[in-house]
C-alpha cells in the first residue's frame, strides 16, 4: 500500500472531480502565489500539456495542468507529485516572472523567517 504522499492526495482529487478541461495544483504550503498567478496560466495553457512559472530558472507554482495531463496522474507514485509527468515536456508553456513568491515554500520553522522579505502588493 502506497504512504500518504502528494501523489495520494493529486490522485483522489483528479478521481473525484471526474471530466475536466484543465485543473490548477496549489500547495498548502506555499502561501504568498501572486494573485494574478493563475489567471495568467489559464490565459496561455491553450493547447499545451501543462502552464507553470518560473523564477530564477526554478519551476514555481501554481501548475494548470490540462486533460492530456491529467490522463498521466494514476501513474503517479511517492512525494514528487506531478513533477513526475511534467519533467522533460517541450509541449508545456512556462511564465518566466520575476516575483519569488512563486518558489517560497515553507517546509521548516526557518522558512517561515523568508516571509519576511516576501511583501504582498
Amino acid at each position: 500500500m502506497e504512504s500518504a504522499a502528494l501523489s495520494t492526495t493529486l490522485k483522489a482529487g483528479v478521481a473525484v472531480l471526474g471530466d475536466v478541461d484543465a485543473l490548477f495544483v496549489f500547495l498548502g504550503d506555499m502561501p504568498r502565489v501572486p494573485p494574478g498567478e493563475a489567471a495568467h496560466l489559464a490565459r496561455i495553457l491553450d493547447d499545451h500539456f501543462a502552464a507553470w512559472p518560473r523564477h530564477a530558472g526554478k519551476p514555481g507554482h501554481p501548475v494548470l495542468l490540462s486533460a492530456r495531463a491529467l490522463a498521466h496522474v494514476p501513474t503517479l507514485t511517492g512525494d514528487a507529485g506531478a513533477g513526475q509527468i511534467l519533467r522533460g515536456r517541450t509541449d508545456a508553456v512556462v511564465h518566466e516572472t520575476e516575483d519569488p513568491a512563486v518558489r517560497l515554500d515553507i517546509d521548516r520553522p526557518e522558512d517561515l523567517a523568508r516571509l519576511e522579505g516576501i511583501h504582498e502588493d
